[in-house]
């Protein structure tokens, strides 16, 4: 290929690319505001995994057959990079099947849907509405699918531990005590809108509610077979609970112990019981950053500027790590920050 043909074979790929993520994911879509697929949910099921599966590896075979990276400009090679690597961290969960965690967590599961829709989710004319409308009688289906993802994790032995499951609960169990004019699921409708709001109460009462409450006797199900050791990866415990079966109460001492106060132990205990490895990637991302920084100030001696490094850095965005040390060693140091 041309330079020319690369570069348009790369902005295609990226177009239609986030285009399929938006479809499969459409709650980030209206995250972003873009209201095409405000009146759909995810889809949990086999069919939807399966066609995940095919829009990431169909992804990543074209931006295989891009042989012209070298070529592309600064953008172009970075947005391969980062679409490789979206691509291939999915195809990583699909296979992990991470979605049986999810389906019972009280960070990214179900039960922070209500709360999510009322906080993104605009219902302000008609057409919005209906959409709000659409996505809101979806939501029986939806919990009906994480239900059985769950119910499959519990069949294939991959189950979660049981102070997420306990919180996902707890969550659900709030969300029924509401009364249906209380829930944060009415949020998207302006108070002026009487008629919008009785319409979306409605469907919260006969349809929404019912489905939390066949959800939550699924996590209640669940709840006895849950995991009482913590799947945890901050960097002082990690050995400590995933080869010795070390108890929350101990991680949360040892962090103590490291200096630590007490409230701040709990917190990081319990967020990366629900995230292992966040720790371990923040560690691995800080490690490399000043092994870069270091061979920088070696590469350019006298004319090295930390703060010229950082602005390099930063104009980078995130990126994968192998990209960020490819790019941070190909450009030329630029002048000090003022």
């Amino acid at each position: 290929m041309s330079q020319g043909t690369d570069e348009a074979a790369v902005r295609e790929l990226a177009d239609r690319y986030w285009d399929q993520l938006l479809e499969l994911e459409p709650l980030l879509a209206t995250q972003v505001g873009d209201e095409r697929f405000d009146d759909r949910l995810p889809d949990p099921s086999e069919e939807g995994i399966a066609r995940r599966r095919e829009v990431h590896e169909a992804a990543l075979r074209t931006a295989g057959r891009i042989a012209g990276r070298e070529r592309l400009d600064v953008v172009l090679r970075t947005t391969l990079d980062v679409l490789e690597a979206i691509a291939r961290r999915e195809l990583a969960e699909i296979a992990h099947r991470f979605d049986r965690l999810r389906a019972v967590s009280h960070l990214w599961g179900p039960a922070q849907l209500l709360a999510e829709l009322g906080s993104l989710q605009r219902a302000d004319a008609p057409e919005r509405l209906e959409r709000y409308l659409a996505r809101l009688r979806g939501i029986p289906a939806y919990l009906e699918a994480c239900g059985r993802v769950a119910r499959d994790g519990l069949r294939e032995g991959q189950v979660a531990p049981r102070l997420v499951v306990e919180r996902a609960a707890a969550q659900v169990e709030r969300l029924l005590a509401l009364p249906p004019e209380a829930s944060p699921a009415v949020q998207p409708v302006p108070e002026a809108d009487a008629g919008g709001r009785a319409r979306v109460v409605e469907v919260l009462r006969e349809a929404v509610l019912p489905a939390f409450e066949a959800y939550l006797a699924t996590l209640r199900d669940y709840l006895p077979r849950a995991r009482d050791t913590i799947g945890l990866s901050a960097l002082i415990v990690d050995t400590g609970i995933h080869a010795l079966g070390w108890p929350r109460e101990r991680s949360i001492a040892v962090l103590e112990e490291a200096g630590v106060p007490h409230v701040d132990a709990v917190i990081e205990t319990d967020r990366y019981v629900a995230l292992p490895g966040q720790a371990l990637s923040y560690m691995v991302g800080m490690l490399e950053i000043q092994r870069l920084r270091t061979e920088a100030a070696a590469r350019e001696g006298a004319g090295f500027s930390l703060p010229a490094f950082h602005d390099r850095l930063l104009a980078l965005g995130s990126l994968p790590l192998p990209a960020l040390r490819r790019e941070l060693a190909s450009r030329p140091p630029g002048p000090p920050a003022t």
